[in-house]
């Protein structure tokens, strides 16, 4: 047992994007990105709600392609955040879905099949992709996976990081952690190579999200020196921009376009995702749009129209560099990250910064987080002695020095989104400002507003903004029975350590009395209960059972409906083969299986009537393929010299070849016993 675990490890590494997902696992002893049911590793992140059923991926997409209103994507930029947000309004108008306000002003995803009205929260639709993600990974090892690493974009804040984690734990699994993706890239670029004090800078444009990360890397350990980003800038606001584009060639060639029709603004927005892939290969694009006049888009109109988003994203790496004080002269390699930056305008404006040697595509853009992540899990495994059913000895000697399959190293963090409190005004006063590393303790003195206050509200935020009403609440306490005094003259001490967790802690001390109060704000704030968590657990796997109960009878109601054309095909094509009893019995049977009588039934009815009809389908094609055939036309038969009279079970007379000793014989040998049997049962 011990032998064959050392080469398979079941975890799996997951780069949840906006777009699409990605999921790796370990396979004899290396990594490997999974493919899904169409050859392809990358999943679209989408889950379509229908009437038979709950899809997933290439599945879902085909229903957004239609038009379906139930049909959810993009959840990773509404994930986190707050309803009210100028992040969810913004994106709302551009949503095929509808979101409403929900509890504690948190976003809920509105969807009605049927009669049956439901309201998601977003990070129940994560936990759909995520278990569709995984359930492919099992599949691949052959084996249940438990544990996952789910990666998220460094600039995510407290909230959006701990919706990522309930997603993969109402999925059913195990987080291991969530690891920031330009980390992941860093570990799969790195792990096995030799390096000595290089400064990497990652620019991860993905289909949403896009961050920059600046390592300083060795051959013990990685460490970040920083981070920037925006959480809403990628792909999808490059296929918006396209989409643009689009509609103004439409306009111009003198048509009109209704964007009220859900369907053909999916496929509008489709169209502009693929052209803009095409575009980044190309000099030009031919658009043959469904019901339009076919146009082209030039890659330089393309550049021109986004010239301003590449430009925002240069502005971001520039900035970063300024706060961390280093010059583009002192970065070693750019390492390109995610699917959007395999646009050739990113490589051009980076080249103009760092020049075009530093600019590198070493690794798979699309993947790199996802092996990264997997390499981490793996890590995390073993350093949480998961699996500790071997001796650690053992289990090192199992790989080889070639295996692919390489502790991967270290990665020294930091914060990537300042912490602090609230004080007078609204003002948002910093303690852990954004890039210190991790496990260091900040401290600051403030002072009582007023005369003999009794308390102090201590509201703890994270984010950028002086006015801390923009930033993100993170947890509250409050210190009682402060000492008598005039304003100013109490004073506390708040400090403030990010763990390598990511757990805050915070601990507050008035300086007169030394009275002490601490408080950990635990992998950020809560935005599910662990009551709601259970339910929408429970819920998930009802739905799950119920959508794989729908999917079943769908896909028998289908085998059955199969058979039935087929039968019926065979009666209509070969009226004068059959005996009248023949046809009475399988028109009776036609009878019995119509669209009313199918919906009426269980899946074990189905599964049994389903049996019976292809039962049909084989005696029918028995009684015209044998015994009609030798009867009828024996002349034709390639031994009628052979042939001798005898009496089927069915009561046809047919001609048997003499070479068998029985009717039965001769039935074994065609395989038709069960048809034969079956029909004496009347089938049925």
């Amino acid at each position: 047992m011990q032998d064959s675990m050392s080469n398979e490890v079941y975890i799996a590494g997951i780069d949840l994007g906006t777009t699409n997902s990605c999921i790796g696992c370990i396979k004899d002893g290396r990594v490997e990105i999974v493919c899904n049911e169409f050859g392809s590793r990358m999943n679209p992140s989408m889950v379509a709600f229908t009437s038979n059923g709950t899809f997933y991926g290439n599945g879902a997409k085909h229903f957004l392609l239609r038009g379906n209103q139930n049909t959810i994507y993009g959840i990773k930029r509404i994930i986190g955040q707050n309803f009210s947000s100028p992040a969810v309004q913004d994106e709302i108008p551009n949503l095929n879905y509808r979101i409403v306000q929900g509890p504690n002003d948190n976003p809920r995803i509105f969807v009605k099949v049927g009669d049956e009205e439901s309201c998601y929260p977003p990070e129940v639709i994560s936990a759909m992709v995520i278990r569709y993600l995984v359930d492919m990974a099992s599949k691949r090892v052959e084996h249940a996976i438990s544990k996952i690493v789910i990666t998220c974009p460094a600039y995510f804040n407290e909230k959006q990081r701990r919706a990522t984690r309930d997603a993969g734990e109402i999925a059913g699994y195990e987080v291991l952690a969530v690891l920031n993706e330009p980390a992941a890239a860093a570990i799969a670029y790195g792990y096995d190579k030799q390096m000595e004090n290089k400064t990497l800078l990652v620019y991860d444009l993905g289909g949403g999200t896009f961050d920059i990360t600046v390592f300083r890397m060795n051959e013990s350990e990685d460490q970040v020196l920083g981070y920037a980003g925006d959480s809403h800038c990628g792909g999808i606001d490059l296929d918006r921009i396209m989409e643009k584009i689009m509609i103004r060639h439409i306009q111009a060639n003198g048509e009109s376009i209704d964007l009220s029709n859900s369907s053909l603004r999916m496929k509008l927005r489709s169209m502009a995702e693929e052209v803009k892939i095409t575009l980044s290969s190309t000099d030009f694009c031919e658009v043959p749009l469904e019901d339009f006049q076919e146009f082209t888009v030039t890659r330089e109109e393309f550049i021109q129209e986004a010239g301003g988003f590449f430009a925002k994203t240069i502005r971001i790496v520039k900035d970063l560099l300024a706060k961390l004080a280093l010059s583009p002269d002192d970065i070693d390699e750019v390492l390109l990250v995610g699917g959007s930056s395999n646009i050739p305008q990113v490589a051009t404006e980076l080249s103009a910064v760092f020049g075009e040697s530093k600019v590198s595509r070493e690794i798979n853009v699309e993947e790199a987080v996802t092996y990264g992540a997997t390499l981490y899990a793996y890590h995390q495994c073993r350093c949480k002695e998961i699996l500790s059913s071997f001796p650690e000895e053992d289990f090192l000697d199992s790989f080889t020095e070639d295996s692919l399959l390489k502790i991967p190293v270290i990665v020294m963090d930091v914060v990537p989104i300042s912490y602090g409190i609230e004080v007078m005004n609204h003002k948002f006063s910093r303690i852990v400002e954004a890039n210190t590393p991790l496990n260091q303790k900040k401290t600051k003195l403030y002072q009582t507003n007023y005369d003999n206050q009794r308390e102090l509200i201590i509201i703890i935020y994270q984010g950028e903004e002086d006015d801390c009403r923009n930033d993100v609440v993170v947890g509250q306490f409050v210190i009682r029975d402060l000492p008598p005094g005039k304003a100013g003259k109490v004073k506390v001490e708040v400090t403030m350590e990010v763990d390598f967790e990511f757990t805050l802690h915070v601990h507050a001390k008035v300086v007169l009395t030394g009275q002490e109060l601490s408080v950990s704000i635990q992998k950020g704030v809560i935005n599910l209960s662990k009551m709601e968590k259970e339910k929408w657990k429970k819920k998930r796997e009802l739905d799950r059972v119920n959508s794989d109960r729908r999917l079943q009878r769908t896909d028998l109601v289908n085998e059955i409906k199969s058979c039935l054309e087929s039968i019926q095909e065979r009666l209509e094509g070969e009226e004068d083969s059959f005996k009248t009893e023949v046809k009475e019995d399988a028109e009776e049977f036609l009878e019995q299986c119509s669209p009313e009588a199918l919906s009426g039934k269980s899946i074990s009815e189905l599964e049994e009537l389903l049996q019976r009809s292809k039962d049909w389908v084989s005696y029918l094609q028995f009684v015209f393929c044998v015994c009609w055939t030798i009867l009828v036309r024996p002349q034709r038969h390639a031994h009628s010299s052979l042939l001798r009279q005898g009496v089927c079970e069915s009561g046809f007379c047919v001609f048997v070849d003499t070479r068998y000793s029985s009717i039965q014989e001769m039935l074994a040998t065609f395989n038709l016993r069960r048809a034969v049997c079956f029909w004496k049962c009347k089938l049925g």
